[in-house]
């Protein structure tokens, strides 16, 4: 059975279109709102798309969810009107405001981790990412990239177990994070914080994952009206493909479908 393509379904979300004030739009960012970068650092959101984003937020709640630090995230798309949701909901920024959730316990553990980490990972094409609450190890420049995944997580299994803090797999990167919530529970967050009834969530990778799952949870208690949309690229998890509703094939047509939203 082929896969529900967004561009070919446009009339099922009319129903956003019909009631902005009751609607609210999540988006992930690297490989949605931004193409992959073989760097993270060299990733961008394209002129055109910040345009039209800020356009979707002047009408709609918006919110932009990523594993990037909130200000970060502000950075590339440039919004004032977007709530931007970090380290996979460890982190917001809205108005400006920055809060957070954290401990000077996890401080110290992810302390202990990026150590570990420095000295046993020393390899070519391994660029490491720190977070606030955690690491990112990218590896998509290294050489035999399954061997090094399982190398990273071998590392840091048990240092991982025994602070409690989770290991989360993405687009050839490993993360290692004290946050303990996920975009699933931010988005709920958000969507009970706002009373949001009628929702869209955008994404490509793993970490998406839990917000799909969420929002279908959501939706099959009735709270909402809404559904998972993923990002199709020879790199999406079969995770993603199992758990969205519908499927954009392009950023392009994530870009697409957002002006359609405007007008």
């Amino acid at each position: 059975m082929g896969l529900n393509i967004v561009k070919d379904n446009l009339k099922t979300f009319i129903f956003i279109k019909e009631h902005p004030d009751e609607s609210i739009i999540f988006t992930d960012v690297d490989g949605t709102l931004s193409e992959i970068a073989e760097n993270p650092t060299a990733a961008i959101v394209a002129p055109k798309i910040k345009d039209i984003i800020a356009r979707v937020a002047d009408i709609y709640k918006v919110v932009a969810i990523s594993g990037r630090p909130p200000r970060e995230i502000k950075k590339m798309i440039g919004s004032e009107n977007i709530i931007y949701v970090g380290s996979h909901g460890w982190e917001r920024l809205e108005n400006d405001q920055l809060t957070a959730k954290g401990s000077s316990l996890e401080e110290e553990g992810i302390k202990e981790i990026k150590t570990l980490l420095a000295r046993s990972m020393r390899r070519q094409g391994i660029y490491f990412e720190g977070k606030e609450n955690g690491l990112a190890v990218h590896y998509r420049l290294a050489e035999n990239r399954d061997k090094i995944k399982e190398e990273i997580i071998e590392a840091v299994g048990p240092l991982v177990k025994h602070l409690g803090f989770k290991v989360i797999l993405g687009k050839m990167v490993v993360e290692i994070s004290s946050n303990l919530t996920d975009k699933g529970e931010a988005m709920a967050d958000i969507i009970r914080e706002f009373d949001k009834v009628k929702v869209l969530y955008i994404g490509d990778d793993q970490t998406d994952v839990d917000a799909f799952m969420k929002l279908k949870e959501l939706r099959g208690e009735s709270v909402i009206k809404g559904f998972a949309l993923g990002v199709l690229s020879p790199e999406v998890p079969d995770s993603v493909k199992a758990e969205a509703d519908y499927f954009f094939r392009s950023v392009d047509e994530v870009a697409f479908f957002l002006q359609w939203l405007t007008s």
